[in-house]
This record gives C-alpha cells, structure tokens and sequence, in this order.
C-alpha cells in the first residue's frame, strides 16, 4: 500500500508540475502576444507617421513646382505684351498670318 500510496502522490505531484509548467506557459504566451501587438502598433504609427512626411513633403514639392511655371508663365506673357506693344502692326498681320495657316491646314 505504501507504494501505491507513494505511486498517488508522485503522480498528483507530477499532475501539479505539468499544471504550473501550464499556467508559467499561458503567461509566457500572453507577454508575447502582448510585445507582438505592441510592436506591431508602434510599427503601424511609425508608418503611418512616415507616409504623412512623405505626402507633405510631395504637396510641397508640387506647390513649389506649381508656383515656379506660374512664374514662369506670366514671365512669358509680359514679354508677349511687350513685344506685342512695341510692334502693334506686325503683331496684327503675324497672328492674322498663323490664323491663315491653321485655318488652311484644318480644312485638309
């Protein structure tokens, strides 16, 4: 009797051993899932935070690019004003004379 007494004991000491090898696992387990998550939310806000860079330093880049061929634009139509100022009579007959080309031109 003593050996199965003994037998009983070892085996509800060896049930406890599995038992708390168990529940230090679920806990193991529950840090990780918890570290995976925090990793993953701060990785998501790092992303998130570098696409915004990205996108304001792109609006920025095209405003500055917008603002330049504005420049550029009315650049060019002060010196056609000018031009068109200083030589009123050859302006006329030049843009009669392309009006008459292209006009020629669409009719083929």
């Amino acid at each position: 009797m003593s050996q199965s007494s003994q037998s009983a004991q070892a085996a509800k000491a060896s049930e406890a051993n599995v038992e708390e090898q168990l529940r230090v696992l679920r806990e193991d387990l529950k840090g990780l899932s918890d570290a995976v998550s925090a990793l993953a939310t701060h990785s998501t806000a790092a992303l998130k935070d570098g696409v915004r860079q990205t996108a304001y330093e792109t609006a920025d880049r095209a405003r500055n690019a917008a603002n330049q061929a504005r420049d550029q634009a009315e650049e060019a139509h002060q010196k056609v004003n000018s031009v068109i100022e200083a030589n009123p009579t050859t302006s006329v007959l030049a843009a009669f004379g392309v009006g008459l080309l292209l006009g020629m031109w669409s009719r083929r």
